[in-house]
């Protein structure tokens, strides 16, 4: 008898007044709710709003009773066995009512499996076909929903379903641990989604079902595995609105898979530019060395961009001058603010020619630049001597106006560079006696990011300390590597 009246009464929280209201206690349960980062780090049935329910049978009604508690679903990330996962659904599912749903089923890391007997474990497969078929259950009511898998053909099932009509949807993800490049096409067919904004997309050989269809709400697009520049091309069409564009090529096929489902024709407008009103980031990285991203660079008009990020791990090799992104900046004068340059056959004329036109750059991160020593002279604030004439440690490198006024974080990690000009450039960036409003200097360097190794010999520099006292700090970055990217 005593332990069925505490069951009841021992979670009911108390004030000056009495037990607490249920309208009170529903909102203390609110911000009991874990965040992203917990649910992922702790398996589900540890956390609350499950973890609630335990406390007492009042609580556990009045938990019941809130649909709003149930609406997140977090799950696989330690491991776990779909079919054990399906059953949360079961719970969690009835209890969020008719309300919309996130979904983050992520399966993709199972090292008890063989690469090349994945089709020979039929209960990872079926446990995954029961976890999906019990999401679709729900699709109207999808807000959110991410899968990753171990094969891509485990996501068969979530495609079709699209189509029927996913009205509440907002933002998808799709990706497979194992990546087939030489298998057939998928459509999507996103015109029953209306409300989708962002699109990841973490699989090969996957293209819009009909290239009519426009998807104009869609802001936020992730290619992460495009064989060829047109079937990047091909998503970027259908969603004019995007304000952030990230792109992997990992070669350039001859023919695309626009081509291949037959609903495009050779040459049909790959050579036109895109004119991308909205778009404020991007960010595009070339895999392999038939992954030239010029191309693609040369049809985007980007008026609007504010973050511009080229990766191409010195991957090509190219016997004229690569202008791509020079030619870009010069046709859409975009207010840029962030730029990244890692592994491209730009040349550092080249690269000054662009800095110079980006006046409102606060942050610059250069890496494998040949002739680096040029750029790091050209970013010195120049010194004045009494008759106010500009010095220059070589004759030239320095434009007439000063470069990167407004430049805070500079990041040169991966780039070669001399000991003196590193500190002459920082120093006078950095030093109040030296940086004046009459040098064109806006803001003081706050961040230098440069190789671990190197790291000690520009510390003990007197001037770098003097730099460190007035505000500079001083961090070590991983310079891009290939291997990091998978």
């Amino acid at each position: 008898m005593l332990a069925k009246e505490s069951s009841v009464e021992n979670g009911r929280l108390c004030s000056r007044s009495g037990p607490l209201p249920p309208e009170i206690l529903s909102e203390i349960f609110k911000y009991c709710l874990p965040s992203e980062s917990t649910r992922m780090n702790t398996f589900l049935h540890l956390l609350s709003p499950l973890t609630l329910t335990w406390v007492c049978r009042y609580w556990r009604n009045l938990c019941l009773s809130l649909p709003s508690l149930w609406t997140d679903v977090i799950i696989g990330h330690h491991g776990t066995d779909p079919v054990g996962d399906a059953r949360i659904l079961d719970m969690w599912i009835p209890r969020s009512g008719h309300l919309p749903m996130i979904f983050k089923l992520n399966h993709e890391s199972n090292d008890e499996l063989e690469d090349f007997y994945f089709d020979h474990d039929r209960t990872y497969i079926n446990g995954m076909r029961i976890l999906i078929d019990k999401a679709l259950a729900c699709i109207h009511r999808w807000r959110r929903f991410e899968i990753h898998a171990l094969d891509a053909s485990v996501l068969e099932p979530v495609f079709l379903p699209l189509a029927y009509g996913a009205p509440r949807l907002e933002c998808l993800g799709l990706s497979s641990q194992r990546p087939c490049f030489f298998s057939d096409p998928h459509l999507l067919d996103f015109s029953s989604c209306p409300s989708l904004q962002t699109l990841r997309i973490v699989l090969p050989q996957i293209c819009p079902a009909d290239p009519a269809v426009m998807m104009e709400n869609v802001t936020n697009l992730e290619l992460r595995f495009c064989t060829s520049i047109e079937d990047c091309l091909q998503w970027v069409d259908i969603c004019p609105s995007l304000e952030s564009l990230s792109a992997r090529l990992f070669c350039n096929r001859p023919r695309f898979l626009g081509q291949e489902l037959g609903w495009m024709r050779e040459n049909s407008g790959q050579g036109r530019i895109r004119h991308l009103r909205r778009l404020t980031h991007l960010e595009l990285r070339g895999l392999s060395i038939e992954s030239d991203l010029g191309p693609l660079i040369d049809v985007l008009d980007v008026p609007a961009l504010k973050t511009l990020q080229v990766i191409m791990y010195d991957m090509i090799r190219v016997e004229t001058r690569w202008t791509h992104i020079l030619d870009c900046v010069r046709r859409s004068d975009p207010p840029l603010e962030m730029l990244k340059l890692s592994g491209t056959p730009m040349l550092a004329e080249n690269i000054l020619e662009c800095l110079q036109l980006l006046p409102g750059l606060t942050k610059l991160s250069l890496s494998s630049v040949h002739d680096a020593d040029i750029l790091i002279q050209a970013l010195s604030v120049p010194k004045h001597d009494l008759r106010g004439e500009e010095r220059s440690v070589l004759s030239g490198a320095i434009p007439e106006r000063l470069l990167c006024p407004s430049l805070k974080v500079f990041d040169l990690a991966s780039l070669p560079w001399s000991l003196d000009l590193l500190v002459s450039m920082t120093a006078s960036r950095c030093l109040r006696n030296q940086v004046s409003k009459s040098s064109g200097c806006r803001t003081h360097l706050e961040e230098l990011h440069i190789d671990e190794m190197a790291s000690a010999d520009v510390m003990r520099h007197p001037a770098i300390r003097e730099c460190i006292d007035q505000g500079l700090s001083i961090l070590t970055s991983e310079p891009d590597k290939l291997q990091n990217v998978f």
